[in-house]
């Protein structure tokens, strides 16, 4: 009897529960291992598409969005930096229909688009 107990104080004691819980996703009302709105984004070559850039009012801040971007998640980490630091202003990557999109603060419609055709990327007209 006494062995058993022995037993049963190991089993409790090296027992092991998981933290992360699967939760359901808001959006497509899957569990999050399965979400379907969560997919990777598609990768494509700079020039096989083409991109559209706008300035908008977002929360009576002006912002110029510009996207939709297939690249790697890093690539395009990389990338915002780089805008980030050639315009001296904030932004943040977006994830939208199977790519990124990319939002800096301010008006800077022009100059974005003549440093991203320095990077290869084409634009709609």
């Amino acid at each position: 009897m006494a062995e058993l107990n022995d037993s049963l104080k190991c089993l409790v004691i090296g027992a092991k529960f998981e933290d992360s819980l699967d939760t359901l996703c808001k959006k497509c009302g899957e569990l999050k291992s399965a979400c379907l709105c969560k997919k990777n984004p598609i990768c494509k070559e700079k020039d096989s598409y083409f991109l559209g850039i706008n300035e908008e009012k977002s929360g009576g801040k002006d912002i110029t969005r510009c996207g939709i971007f297939y690249a790697d998640k890093e690539v395009m980490q990389t990338l915002l930096k780089a805008v980030k630091k050639h315009f001296a202003s904030g932004g943040k990557l977006e994830e939208k229909e199977g790519g990124f999109s990319l939002i800096l603060q301010g008006k800077h419609k022009e100059r974005l688009k003549i440093f991203l055709k320095e990077q290869n990327f084409r634009f709609k007209k």
